[in-house]
Formats: structure tokens, sequence, C-alpha cells
């Protein structure tokens, strides 16, 4: 066990305590206060207790503001709404192509067919539980295992092939303090049949 942290069961070794220097960015595009204040809540709580540098880049509540936000920034993960105050969350992803995951969060159970189209890996219904949102942080991790690497022809389905470069580095130093979180979720939750 390497600086206290055990190996995954699937064999992946946990990556080194000094690539924990970049921060993970995420935003969240949520219309509702209480849904807000919660995921927040909920992040820095995994934040604290996996000592990982998580920065909310965004808080924003409109599909424009979304829009207009994703032109400059990239985010590591979404999560989003599905109904907002001007509109759908799904037009955001049809106008702007985003190389992270989403994690939509809804009031209206139907709506899980809408929040697992493009990028979208899982959804939250409201009201949020902190044993729901682990269970999507976990599959966020999951899921962030199996990005594209630098050497594969393919960058993604909707990454730009002229950003793989970039943003491959960046899901590299990611996926590395994922790993370290994936450990504790695992031992919360035990582990996934």
């Amino acid at each position: 066990i390497e600086h206290g942290i055990r190996p995954l069961k699937n064999g992946i070794e946990p990556y080194a305590q000094h690539q924990r220097n970049r921060n993970m960015k995420i935003l969240i595009i949520e219309d509702e206060l209480p849904a807000r204040k919660k995921l927040k809540r909920f992040i820095q709580e995994i934040s604290v207790e996996q000592q990982q540098e998580i920065e909310i880049i965004g808080e924003l509540d409109r599909v424009e503001t979304a829009i207009d936000f994703l032109q400059d920034h990239h985010p590591d993960l979404i999560f989003s709404d599905i109904e907002l105050l001007d509109g759908l969350a799904i037009e955001i992803f049809k106008v702007r192509e985003v190389n992270c995951p989403v994690i939509f969060t809804t009031a209206y159970h139907q709506d899980w067919m809408v929040a697992l189209e493009g990028n979208g890996i899982d959804y939250l219904l409201k009201p949020l539980s902190r044993e729901r949102f682990e269970k999507a942080w976990l599959k966020f991790m999951k899921f962030s295992f199996h990005l594209p690497s630098a050497d594969q022809d393919s960058p993604g389905p909707m990454s730009p092939k002229n950003q793989r470069d970039q943003e491959n580095s960046s899901y590299d130093n990611v996926h590395q303090k994922l790993l370290q979180l994936a450990v504790v979720l695992e031992e919360r939750l035990g582990a996934p049949s």
C-alpha cells in the first residue's frame, strides 16, 4: 500500500500523492437554489474526505448562460438540471461540444432517457441524497478510467481533434485523482456487483 492508499480491486494502482496538485473543475448548471446548495455541499464533503482540490468553476441557471460559459471553460464534470429557467439543458450540448461527462439532476423520473443522451452518464432524482450522489460520483470515476489516451486515433465522441492532446493531459491528471477517490467510495458503498 503506497501512500496509505490500497489498490483498487480491478488491479489499478492509485497514482502517487504528488499528482494531487491539480484542481478538478466542476460546473453546476442548476436553477433551483436548494438543489445547487446541496450539490455544492456534497462536492465539498468529497473534497474534504479525500483531501482533493475540487473547484466549482461556475454556478449557472440558464441555457444561454451555460452556452456562453462553455465556450471558454472546460470542466472535468458537469452537474446539470434538465429543465432550466429558459429551456432544456440538452440544448446546451447541441450547441457546445463538451469533452466531459454530465450527471443530470431532475425532479421528474421520466427524464432519465434525456439524461443519458450524449455525455450523460447518470442522473440524480430530486430531492438529492448523499447516497445516490456517491453512486453517481463512483460511476463518474469509473467512466473516467476509459477516456481515450493520447495515442488513440479517435478523440472521443464529442472532442474536437485539435483539442485532443490538451484534453488528454487534463484527463490524465484527473484520472489520477479519481482513482484515489474511488478507493474511499468503494469502501463506503462496498464493491459494486
